[in-house]
């Protein structure tokens, strides 16, 4: 039978870069509202971009 080791407990707290969390989290917010606000548009932006990086990764197997 398996002997499970206790849970570690850390005496550092986590920490967190501010300005990498606004940044990214602003980024999150700015892009929900720009596909909620234009549809049509972030449909065709959404599409090339998966078109842009499907095309990239075939390349990149075909090597």
């Amino acid at each position: 039978m398996a002997r499970l080791n206790p849970p570690v407990k850390s005496t550092s707290p986590v920490r967190v870069n501010l300005p990498v969390f606004l940044c990214s989290s602003l980024l999150i917010l700015l892009m929900g509202l720009v596909t909620i606000l234009y549809p049509t548009a972030s449909q065709l932006w959404l599409a090339r971009a998966q078109t842009s990086v499907t095309a990239v990764r075939s390349n990149v197997l075909a090597l």
